[in-house]
């Protein structure tokens, strides 16, 4: 009937069967989870804990989440004095006939005989019906498909069935005879047996329940839906390995409108019916909760809906990469809160029962939910009263999250403390899947009371390597992080922090690079004047290293007509002018600091007596400006980027606020990903703008004058797409055609300079342009 009941030996399912996913690898990658769903005492229903991306639970990584195996194995240790479940799992799963007389060898006791037969056999069965596990998404395959001597392997089973005395092997046997006749069709002949055998008076082991799950399979094939909801309700309820397999099926009677309600004996069944039904729902968790403590107030499924539903508040209440997003936590409406407070007085309910058993899981979520409504004194009170072992790990995290959450800032004594328990994070990247992922909340919530307080530097090492700070156009953040460069001696946690640099800086000092940043920082604002001090004599300016500090190349000078950021400089940048021997100061390649030192030159030689200096200074000038904007060739030079792509050179959305108004606002939670909202326009296409006026203010060459119209008309177009919603990301001819008619310097080279070259030349490589004279 469906592949759950008809894989491997025993009809174990594997993990792998149990996924039907196609989200990322666990949805805990986008929330922290704190309470850990696997505190619930009973091991079998781990399955079913809350996972939004698979079938069934997967879990955090270290976690034992789902045991299909362990109660046929405790029930072959029971009969198999002395074996370890290592001894039975390599006997039961061993791969080859080889492995498998190797997982006997020394065992030579009579009822190992026994069993050593039995698993023979049962090995037998599974080749028998491999065929099930190769087509299982392939029913109609299945259906085709036979073993083809079944009659022989069914005479072995029956014949070993009725000499076999001891009940447990003897129960095996029956299990196998009717995993048969279930497979080859013959439903009621498997029915039959069973009853005869006498399993379906009281099941009480868990191979009885391999029994009855197999037989609620031939009840469904026979379209006696309702006895089948039944049996597997009570599979479900009782069997250790069986309840996926059980719950999947089940699934499959409701589809045909049988719950099995008509064989309801009483609460149990009712209490089961009521959590699979809040299964199914998968988001009804608070609702099932309600009503199975009313029906069964001290059953241990209380355990699973309970975390459930507070696994569901956890998805609003602690989201990762929170960053600068104006959310606080815990992030909780009042709708969740309300859920919140309904929660803790069930769990206090619960807790206040006297036949309760495990009292410790109800206090630990007392004391959870405490917390989640900032009542953190009564949350560190309940936990000092959790005392079971099983708790230790999650009372040891929790308490670590109480205390950091309840600092108002962060001192040399906070930092003590996160010292202590911060050491081993890795801030490259999140390991949420693990039962370490408190430590990253513990690590967002120290980078906010460190921006919030205005220690921007810690603030931003908390979750940044400083390489990203080349991102982040806030001088308010450079001038803190001179501040640390310069403290001198630090504590643990400091030093925890400064050693992420090292990456970065290499053998330079924190000051050496903090000088290096602050001196590109006035690169991006066109004050090489400023930028000199802290790049000249800078070890890091020094080195033709890739990043923030590689070299120039002096084609930045230059211009082009051809646009293709992908093309090789030499092929796209074209004008030579910055060849010319007044300007042999400027070398083929040369540092940050060089530049500043070439720019300031030109701007001198903007000044000087003779016409034609002045024009080719203000010419040099305006091509470096354009080509280090947004829209230029050049345009990650000032940050050691390469040119591609636009997505990383314009904001998302015309009017997203940058880093730096965020710093300087204080918005946001935290400073991780702060580079994700760098400042992408420096206006330095307007400087470019001005600088190629002052040529044509200065120049009465007309070829010289169309090519300056020409970029400034590229200046404006800059400027229409870091203004515009309506932004284009690619110089095309068809687009922008409204925007066109304002474009002043397309106008002007149009009705001044048709006359020159560069107008057939400009007409011929530019279809932008080209479309425009067609106007």
């Amino acid at each position: 009937m469906k592949r759950f009941l008809s894989v491997m030996l025993l009809l174990l399912v594997s993990k792998a069967a149990l996924t039907c996913g196609w989200a990322p690898d666990s949805d805990l990658y986008f929330f922290y989870n704190l309470f850990y769903q696997s505190n619930i005492s009973n091991k079998a229903y781990y399955p079913f804990l809350r996972d939004e991306s698979n079938t069934f639970y997967e879990g955090m990584d270290g976690e034992q989440v789902v045991d299909i195996h362990s109660g046929n194995i405790a029930q072959w240790q029971e009969l198999l004095s002395g074996w370890s479940a290592e001894d039975v799992t390599k006997a039961l799963f061993a791969k080859t006939q080889a492995e498998f007389q190797s997982a006997w060898a020394g065992k030579q006791g009579a009822l190992e005989k026994d069993a050593k037969l039995y698993m023979d056999f049962a090995r037998k069965c599974s080749e028998a019906f491999a065929y099930r596990a190769e087509y299982s998404w392939q029913y109609n395959k299945i259906k085709k498909s036979s073993p083809s001597d079944i009659t022989t392997l069914l005479n072995e089973g029956m014949s070993k069935y009725q000499e076999e005395k001891n009940d447990q092997l003897k129960a095996r046997y029956a299990y196998q005879i009717i995993r048969i006749l279930h497979y080859s069709d013959q439903y009621q002949e498997a029915i039959d047996f069973f009853n005869n055998h006498g399993a379906a008076k009281a099941p009480s082991s868990e191979i009885d329940y391999y029994l009855l799950d197999q037989v609620a399979g031939c009840h469904y094939s026979l379209r006696d839906y309702e006895r089948a909801a039944y049996m597997f309700l009570t599979v479900f309820e009782h069997s250790v390995d069986r309840k996926p397999s059980a719950y999947l099926s089940y699934k499959f009677c409701v589809d045909k409108g049988a719950e099995g309600k008509s064989y309801f004996k009483g609460n149990d069944d009712q209490a089961t019916y009521i959590t699979i039904k809040s299964l199914r729902d998968f988001t009804e968790e608070l609702g099932g909760l309600r009503e199975l403590l009313a029906v069964s107030p001290n059953d241990k499924k209380l355990e699973l809906l309970f975390v459930r539903a507070l696994n569901g508040i956890e998805r609003e209440a602690w989201p990762t990469n929170v960053g600068l997003s104006d959310v606080i936590l815990p992030r909780l409406k009042n709708d969740e809160l309300s859920q919140v407070k309904e929660l803790q007085q069930l769990a206090t309910a619960i807790y206040s029962n006297k036949n309760t058993q495990n009292k410790d899981f109800w206090l630990l979520a007392d004391s959870y939910l405490s917390f989640l409504q900032n009542n953190i004194p009564t949350a560190k009170s309940k936990l000092d009263g959790v005392k079971s072992n099983a708790y230790t790990v999650q009372v040891n995290s929790l308490k670590h999250i109480y205390e950091v959450f309840s600092w108002k800032s962060i001192g040399a004594k906070e930092e003590a403390y996160l010292a202590g328990i911060l050491s081993d994070l890795n801030t490259d990247s999140y390991y949420y899947l693990t039962k370490q992922n408190w430590k990253h909340l513990i690590q967002d919530q120290a980078g906010h009371l460190y921006y919030k307080n205005g220690q921007l530097a810690k603030a931003f090492l908390t979750h940044n390597d400083i390489d990203k700070l080349r991102y982040v156009n806030s001088l308010e953040l450079i001038e803190d992080f001179e501040k640390l460069a310069g403290q001198g001696t630090y504590n643990a946690f400091e030093k925890q922090l400064i050693a992420r640099t090292q990456a970065t800086t290499g053998t330079h000092s924190l000051a050496a690079y903090i000088k290096f940043i602050k001196g590109s920082y006035y690169l991006l604002h066109a004050q090489p004047d400023k930028a000199l001090p802290y790049l000249q004599n800078n070890p890091v300016s020094a080195q033709p290293a890739v990043g923030i500090a590689s070299f120039v190349s002096a084609r930045v000078f230059s211009n082009n007509m051809m646009e293709c950021f992908g093309c090789d400089e030499l092929e796209v940048m074209e004008d030579s002018v910055f060849l010319a021997s007044v300007y042999s100061f400027i070398k083929p390649t040369f540092s940050k600091a060089d530049l500043a030192l070439n720019l300031l030159k030109l701007d001198s030689m903007t000044q000087d007596t003779k016409q034609w200096k002045r024009k080719l200074s203000h010419y040099l000038l305006a091509n470096y400006y354009f080509n280090v904007s947004n829209t230029g060739y050049f345009r990650g030079t000032l940050t050691g980027d390469g040119n591609c792509c636009n997505y990383d050179f314009f904001p998302y959305r015309s009017g997203d606020r940058t880093s730096e108004e965020y710093i300087r606002d204080r918005e946001g939670y935290n400073l991780n990903y702060v580079e994700g909202r760098k400042r992408t326009d420096y206006h330095l296409a307007e400087n470019a703008y001005e600088h190629y006026q002052k040529v044509i203010e200065n120049s009465t060459d007309k070829e010289l004058n169309a090519r300056c119209l020409y970029m400034m008309a590229k200046c404006e177009l800059n400027q229409m797409y870091n203004q515009t919603s309506n932004r284009y990301w690619y110089y095309k001819g068809e687009a922008g055609a409204e925007e066109l008619p304002y474009k002043k310097s397309f106008q002007k080279l149009k009705s001044e300079y048709q006359s020159t070259k560069f107008y057939s030349q400009i007409i011929e490589e530019c279809s932008f342009f080209r479309y425009y004279d067609g106007l």
